[in-house]
């Protein structure tokens, strides 16, 4: 039917021109079926994934209130895997659980970076791989959410540069792959689902700056959370922190060091967190990039403020939050383009990385190495994978086309 509509578009096309007597002749696109190649989704901050007790009691972060969405996928014949990482972590150590997960290994998160922040170099041993044959043969596609294309834009470039301080600090034969670089095409595709690529004005309203007091205090109500049984349901990713000093006592100096530390999901959700993650991430020309904005609020004419349009939706408090917020931030001038937010980030930051070539997205001129940018959706930031407020079939549709559109169509002319 597409190719179809096309023709009749280029007859028309045609008729038109040759009135003026301009020549037109159409030239018919060459459709290039890619491989279909596994699909690795990551959740955002605070998120879960396969292996945590929330998922294994059936509760998914995709399609939480809509049904499991990579059920659905795998039932349809798209290999797709669900990582988990750590839901407060730097971008860093989750790149690093993410390799590991992919490839059936032991987390190792650097011997340079793990002395430096002060927490175990080693995890969570992965005996099972996600792709255990993972080549240029056989390359991955990435659909993440929020802080998840965070972690992947990290984890893209860390197996392509690896890491200079890695390789000067470790002893030779113990040295990661992920560290050691020149692993480039082993990514497809990368979609990012309402992503903080420059942070967002969120971590300002909340004064999430090193070493606040309201950091410190979250990371102590994390710390004891994590020594009760929740902890069996939710994986709050402290253990590698050795911040106990007996079996009833948690230390209060060490958790403050660690609400100080540039190595937390926070810090780089900040402003300048994410513009100095942004100067240490590259793109390559061998990938694809896909992102998806949400946008969940209207100016209000009055105020100028921009206000939810759901107030009954979760994030209605922090959209308004967001949505009133400009002035400094970390160093940063936030002017009136950051206003419109998803409840959680900032519309204009999840576009694209602001030092990155972008463009907006055109199914006949799917571009490597370029954002393509696509429309904003009108979705909480929740919506985009759990699923709350949209049907099943519309949620399942978004995804559907994504696949579609990076397994089957690229179109050259």
């Amino acid at each position: 039917m597409a190719a179809l509509i096309k023709k009749i578009i280029a007859a028309i096309l045609s008729a038109i021109l040759s009135i003026f007597g301009i020549s037109y002749t159409p030239t018919e696109p060459v459709v290039q079926k890619e491989q279909n190649y596994p699909f690795i989704f990551v959740h955002g901050f605070a998120g879960w994934g396969e292996g945590t007790g929330l998922a294994e009691a059936g509760l998914s972060y995709w399609g939480s209130f809509t049904g499991d969405l990579l059920k659905f996928l795998n039932k349809n014949g798209c290999e797709c895997y669900d990582a988990s990482c750590g839901p407060f972590s730097s971008a860093w150590d989750r790149a690093c659980e993410l390799y590991a997960q992919i490839t059936g290994t032991t987390v190792d998160y650097g011997k340079a970076h793990s002395e430096k922040y002060g927490h175990a170099r080693y995890g969570k041993a992965y005996t099972k791989a996600f792709v255990p044959d993972w080549s240029t043969g056989k390359k991955v596609n990435f659909i993440a959410h929020s802080f998840g294309g965070n972690t992947v834009r990290l984890l893209s470039t860390l197996l392509a540069e690896g890491s200079a301080e890695e390789i000067a600090a470790t002893e030779q034969g113990n040295l990661s792959p992920l560290f050691a670089g020149g692993n480039n095409g082993l990514i497809h595709s990368i979609t990012t689902l309402a992503s903080p690529h420059n942070g967002t004005t969120l971590t300002a309203v909340l004064n999430t700056s090193q070493g606040s007091d309201f950091m410190v205090a979250a990371y102590y109500v994390l710390a004891l959370a994590g020594r009760t049984d929740l902890q069996n349901l939710y994986d709050f990713g402290l253990s590698g922190w050795d911040i106990e000093t007996g079996e009833q006592t948690i230390d209060k100096e060490k958790i403050k060091a660690l609400a100080s530390t540039a190595d937390t999901g926070v810090y780089d959700l900040t402003l300048k967190g994410a513009a100095e993650l942004n100067m240490k991430i590259k793109m390559y020309s061998d990938i694809y990039y896909y992102s998806y904005a949400g946008c969940a609020t209207v100016k209000d004419e009055k105020t100028g403020r921009h206000v939810p349009v759901n107030l009954l939706d979760m994030t209605s408090v922090t959209a308004y939050a967001i949505g009133s917020f400009t002035g400094e931030a970390d160093g940063y001038m936030v002017d009136e383009s950051w206003l419109p937010n998803d409840g959680i980030v900032n519309t204009v930051s999840a576009l694209y990385p602001f030092s990155e070539p972008h463009a907006d997205f055109d199914k006949f001129d799917m571009q490597k190495g370029v954002w393509m940018v696509m429309p904003v959706q009108n979705f909480t930031h929740l919506q985009f994978t759990m699923g709350s407020g949209i049907s099943n079939q519309s949620a399942n549709a978004l995804c559907d086309f994504i696949i579609r559109q990076i397994n089957y169509i690229t179109f050259t002319y």
